[in-house]
C-alpha cells in the first residue's frame, strides 16, 4: 500500500504551477510548508487509511481522474488522529476504572444487595447476599427472588437457613436503572442479634412489671394483715383502762396502749414509704 500512496510536500514558495503539477499527479493530499512533524504524521495516517479502504473495496488498480484538491494548511482547525486516539484511550481507562470502583463498592458492602429487573429476574447479587441466602451467584442469577419486592417498602423478612434458626433481615427496596433498564435494588441487613436483644429486653421488662405487681399486692395484704390486729390491741387496751384496775394495772395498760400506737405509726410509715417506692 505504501507504493500506491501519493503525498506531495510542497516547497515553502510554491506557485500556481506547483499546485497544478500536484493535481495532475493525482496526489491524495497537498501539505504546504511550513508544517510540523505532528501534523504531517496525522495527514499521512489519514491518507493511508483512505488508500487501505479503497484497496479492500476495489482490488483492481485504481484509475482515477484528476480531481481538484484544496491546499490543507496546518492552521485549519483539525484534531490530529493520534490526539483523538489518546483521548479515546484515556476516556476508556476512566470508564473502566469507574466501573471497577463501583463494582468494588457493591461487592465489599456488608449488607446483602440484590438487583431485580422488570421481568422479576435477579441480575446481580453481591457476596454478602450469597452468604445470607446460602446460594452461589450462579444459582441466583436469572432466578426469581425469594421475596416480593415493591419500590419504597421497608419490611422484615425471614431467611431460612440450612441449619439452625432462621435469620431475620430488614429489607429496603429502591428503584434504580440497571443495564439501561428500570430495576429494583433490595438491600437486606441481618438484624437477628438486634431482634433477640429486643426480645430479651421485652421479657426482662415484663418480669420487672410482674415483680412490681407482686410487691404492690404484698403491700396491700400486709397493710390489712398488720393493721387489723394492731387496731384490735389498741381498742382492747382502751376498754381495759375503763374497767376497775389497780394503779399498777392501769399503768401497765397505758404502757401497752402507748407501745401499740407507736408500733402502728411505724408500720404505717413503712407501708407508705414502700408504696411510694413502688410508684
Amino acid at each position: 500500500h505504501l507504493k500506491s500512496l501519493r503525498a506531495i510536500l510542497m516547497p515553502p514558495r510554491s506557485d500556481v504551477r506547483g499546485y497544478n503539477r500536484a493535481f495532475e499527479s493525482q496526489a491524495d493530499g497537498i501539505i504546504p510548508q511550513p508544517y510540523t512533524e505532528k501534523f504531517l504524521l496525522s495527514r499521512l495516517k489519514y491518507v493511508l487509511a483512505g488508500q487501505t479502504a479503497a484497496f479492500h473495496t476495489n482490488p483492481e488498480p485504481l484509475h482515477r481522474r484528476p480531481r481538484p484538491h484544496l491546499p490543507i494548511s496546518p492552521s485549519l482547525p483539525q484534531s490530529p488522529l493520534n490526539e483523538v486516539e489518546e483521548q479515546v484511550e484515556e476516556r476508556t481507562r476512566e470508564l473502566v476504572l469507574a466501573a471497577r470502583n463501583h463494582r468494588m463498592l457493591l461487592d465489599s458492602n456488608a449488607d446483602a444487595m440484590i438487583v431485580v429487573n422488570e421481568d422479576k429476574r435477579v441480575r446481580y447479587v453481591n457476596p454478602a447476599a450469597e452468604t445470607l441466602l446460602h446460594q452461589p451467584a450462579g444459582t441466583l442469577i436469572d432466578a426469581e427472588p425469594a421475596f416480593t419486592l415493591a419500590v419504597g417498602e421497608i419490611k422484615e423478612v425471614t431467611v431460612p437457613q440450612n441449619s439452625g434458626d432462621p435469620v431475620i433481615a430488614e429489607m429496603r427496596v429502591a428503584g434504580i436503572e440497571w443495564e439501561g433498564r428500570p430495576a429494583m435494588l433490595a438491600t437486606l441487613r441481618d438484624i437477628t442479634a438486634r431482634k433477640r436483644a429486643e426480645e430479651a429486653l421485652k421479657q426482662a421488662k415484663e418480669a420487672a412489671e410482674a415483680a412490681d405487681q407482686a410487691k404492690s399486692d404484698f403491700l396491700a395484704n400486709m397493710s390489712h394483715e398488720i393493721r387489723t390486729p394492731m387496731n384490735g390491741i389498741i381498742g382492747m387496751t382502751e376498754m381495759l383502762t375503763e374497767t376497775t384496775l389497780t394503779e399498777e394495772q392501769k399503768d401497765f395498760t397505758l404502757t401497752v396502749k402507748n407501745c401499740a400506737q407507736s408500733l402502728l405509726g411505724i408500720i404505717n410509715e413503712i407501708l407508705d414509704f414502700a408504696k411510694i417506692e413502688a410508684g
